[in-house]
C-alpha cells in the first residue's frame, strides 16, 4: 500500500479523523472480513 495512512487504518491500529474515511474503512474491513469467515 502507497499510503501508509490507509495501511494503518485497514490494520486496524488507527483511525481516520475524518468520519466519511473511517466509515469508508469500516465498511471495507468489514466486507472483507466476511469473506474470510
Amino acid at each position: 500500500c502507497d499510503d501508509p495512512d490507509l495501511f494503518t487504518w485497514v490494520m486496524g491500529h488507527g483511525r481516520s479523523e475524518n468520519l466519511g474515511h473511517a466509515a469508508m474503512v469500516d465498511k471495507i474491513v468489514a466486507h472483507n472480513l466476511s469473506k474470510v469467515r
